[in-house]
């Protein structure tokens, strides 16, 4: 009896559909630092119990305005997973390499739903959070700690109608203009 997940009927359980794991291990995982294994020890059970049940759900169904799936984004956060990247100053690990951790994360959250690794994790911690980082100072003090926390969501967008995806300075034409209650920005995506 064939049982991948394309043989399967749509009677069996959602979760049944999630490719099962063919190894505890991986080989990718032997020249690590053990902090960053830990990590993925952590994201794996995270994702194998989160992520696993609503795999199929998380993969066909459309997205929507109405779709983002707060309950999944608070769980990364709940998990701690946000604060991967990041010194403990603004509640972050501290990792001695976060970059493998991070990037261990990213895997794992993929195995079972490549749109929550990429645009609920990666998106937040990587893009809009290493921005938040670097940038520093007030901006990094005040926002990147409610980021690490979960407390909201990031966004970004990286393609203007004449730039494409290009961000250099001469291409894109979107324009932030300081305002007595922050910023304002005007511009276009695609």
């Amino acid at each position: 009896m064939n049982t991948t997940p394309a043989a399967q009927s749509h009677d069996n359980h959602p979760a049944d559909w999630a490719v099962k794991r063919q190894s505890d291990s991986l080989g990718s995982s032997l020249l690590l630092p053990e902090e960053t294994i830990a990590v993925r020890r952590e994201a794996r059970a995270f994702a194998d119990e989160v992520l696993r049940p609503i795999a199929h759900q998380l993969n066909t169904t459309p997205e929507s305005r109405d779709g983002f799936r707060h309950d999944v984004f608070q769980a990364i956060a709940r998990a701690g997973l946000y604060g991967v990247p990041f010194g403990r100053d603004v509640g972050g690990r501290g990792l001695e390499f976060p970059t493998l951790a991070t990037l261990v994360v990213v895997e794992e959250l993929g195995y079972y739903s490549a749109g929550v690794a990429s645009s609920l994790y990666d998106a937040q911690a990587i893009l809009v959070g290493k921005t938040l980082d670097m940038a520093g100072g007030s901006l990094r003090a005040q926002y990147l700690p409610a980021l690490v926390r979960g407390e909201f969501v990031g966004s970004f967008a990286t393609s203007e109608p004449g730039a494409s995806t290009d961000l250099s300075l001469q291409s894109v034409q979107t324009v932030a203009t300081p305002t007595s209650g922050g910023w304002r920005v005007n511009g276009q995506t695609r």
